[in-house]
């Protein structure tokens, strides 16, 4: 069993549903095979308390990135590969992301009045609520899917000795298409912010899910 969970943890693809939260997994279950154990049920796997943290924190830092329109540090948090491909963005590539964030920033404050942290793990806990899953018998993957999404997210670790998460966005994402998804996320939640719901973490989980959706694969 610690075996099957390193080799998960070094190497597995992960697959979140967009917009798909991460949740802990409970202390009982943990208490059942050891805190470093995955609890599993037939072919399905809760993943790690802490494995789920980290990968959270991944998600939290990309969406707080997009949003801020600083598109040089969201493709940080893509995987090795898609980083060399992508390249990086020049300040005349951004122009536009930075006029939607600040949009977006006075739009927030003026309906909710306080932010969410993208880093602190409460505002994490309530916006990405729901479990991932390791499914298979040798536990390659993770997946957490939401009915009205039709997409999913890879993430793949690409630490060696101390894990560390990246999304992977599609082969063939490039550059300026990554931009163009980047600014319309943004143009459709500033534009339907009438409708942008009376509770604050549900907002921000509904931005989460625009911005997720431009690096994610179809189902």
């Amino acid at each position: 069993m610690m075996n099957r969970i390193s080799n998960f943890c070094k190497s597995g693809f992960v697959t979140l549903a967009v917009a798909a939260v991460l949740a802990t997994v409970p202390a009982a279950a943990e208490q059942e095979e050891g805190r470093a154990a995955l609890r599993r049920d037939q072919d399905v796997a809760v993943v790690p308390a802490e494995a789920a943290e980290d990968m959270r924190h991944v998600l939290g830092d990309a969406i707080e990135a997009a949003l801020d329109g600083d598109y040089e540090d969201f493709v940080d948090y893509l995987s090795e590969q898609d980083r060399e491909r992508i390249g990086r963005f020049s300040e005349e590539d951004i122009t536009a992301a930075r006029d939607y964030a600040t949009d977006y920033s006075r739009f927030w404050d003026e309906r909710y009045g306080e932010e969410i942290d993208w880093d602190d793990n409460d505002d994490l806990d309530r916006v990405f609520n729901y479990p991932i899953r390791a499914v298979g018998a040798e536990m390659e993957r993770v997946t957490v899917e939401l009915p009205t999404e039709n997409k999913v997210l890879r993430l793949v670790n690409e630490g060696d000795m101390v894990d560390s998460w990246r999304i992977d966005a599609p082969n063939n994402l490039s550059g300026p298409q990554l931009r163009m998804r980047l600014e319309e996320a943004m143009r459709n939640i500033n534009a339907n912010r009438s409708l942008w719901p009376d509770e604050s973490v549900s907002a921000a989980r509904n931005a989460a899910s625009e911005i997720l959706k431009t690096v994610a694969h179809d189902q």
